[in-house]
């Protein structure tokens, strides 16, 4: 049978906040039928007895496991193949849904029916992650719903925009852009690449600013230089590789190396001067600033955070591709 709604939560090893998580969305008030489809990455915690708990409890929530553990894309994957329903809601584990939020995703998928559109939900950081910290600060501004003035279009978005952890789309425009590409093994990148592919078959990326979700993720500085790393050696190598015009698009085209095929001339010279610019010993200068500084909100500078990313994206990308994921996840961070 056909639902109107499939909401998807990709998890590993985040019992307790996947208990939370699960718990804001079986308290959602939708107005049709609808499902909740728990994929599990093989945890090693208590995920499993969460998960059955839940689908003992609640007949619309499903939970399933996977044999070992496969990744991020293949999780979400998963659960798009197993949905029953037209629109596709992404909830991340450690995402808390506010009420009426997956009402609003279904809100503005009608307001533009007859468009085949996708949309970024609207996530701020829990006030417990960002108290105190400037790393965490810079973090949440970029979240389209801190951001205020700044020329982005919110009923046209670009692909760097889109992130999985709160969107929705329909369920047969994700299958016929082939789903969320699985070689993306581990963090960064996966959705830029999947929103592109979505905008290049003519589906419009779209924000929500009613569609409300607060994000429970650790954030300091040692650990967010390593999901850029990660980034740059795992996710941003796909893309420079496979799909260049993706990073064209974004701040990201001058720290890649130069692409004779669709690099102007000018663009090449500005990418040489790039490493004296960002090169090690100054991003190490600035990086034991930002962790002396952390906890003093006077010494707030987002410039300074623009250049460490710069600074990380470089290095790893430069960095041999790993077969590990080192941006570690689960109940105890760091």
């Amino acid at each position: 049978m056909c639902l109107e709604l499939s909401v998807i939560v990709p998890t590993y090893n985040r019992c307790r906040r996947l208990e939370e998580c699960l718990t804001a969305l079986v308290e959602q008030e939708v107005g049709c039928d609808w499902e909740i489809i728990v994929v599990d990455d093989c945890s090693s915690d208590e995920t499993p007895g969460v998960g059955g708990k839940f689908s003992a409890r609640h007949g619309s929530v499903k939970y399933v496991r996977n044999a070992g553990n496969l990744g991020r894309c293949y999780t979400r994957n998963r659960g798009i193949k197993m949905a029953r329903g037209r629109t596709i809601v992404m909830i991340d584990d450690d995402v808390i849904a506010e009420r009426g939020c997956l009402k609003a995703h279904l809100a503005i998928q009608s307001d533009y029916r007859g468009e085949r559109i996708a949309v970024m939900g609207n996530v701020t950081y829990c006030s417990d992650c960002i108290r105190g910290s400037n790393i965490a600060r810079y973090v949440q501004s970029r979240y389209l719903g801190a951001r205020r003035g700044n020329g982005i279009d919110r009923c046209d978005l670009r692909p760097t925009h889109f992130g999985t952890l709160n969107c929705s789309f329909q369920r047969e425009d994700a299958i016929k852009v082939g789903l969320l590409d699985e070689r993306f093994r581990y963090y960064g990148g996966e959705d830029v690449d999947f929103a592109f592919r979505l905008r290049r078959d003519g589906v419009r990326l779209v924000f929500s600013y009613d569609a409300k979700a607060e994000h429970y993720d650790t954030i300091t500085v040692r650990r967010y230089k390593e999901k850029i790393c990660q980034l740059a050696r795992n996710g941003l190598k796909i893309s420079a590789n496979e799909s260049p015009e993706i990073l064209s698009a974004s701040g990201y085209r001058f720290l890649v190396p130069y692409n004779s095929r669709i690099d102007s001339v000018l663009l090449g010279v500005a990418k040489f001067f790039v490493p004296f610019i960002v090169n090690r010993r100054l991003v190490r200068a600035a990086e034991r600033f930002a962790l002396w500084s952390d906890a003093k909100p006077h010494l707030y500078f987002k410039w300074l955070y623009y250049y460490l990313i710069a600074g990380w994206t470089v290095a790893g990308f430069f960095e041999a591709v790993s077969e590990r994921e080192t941006v570690r996840y689960g109940e105890c961070e760091e």
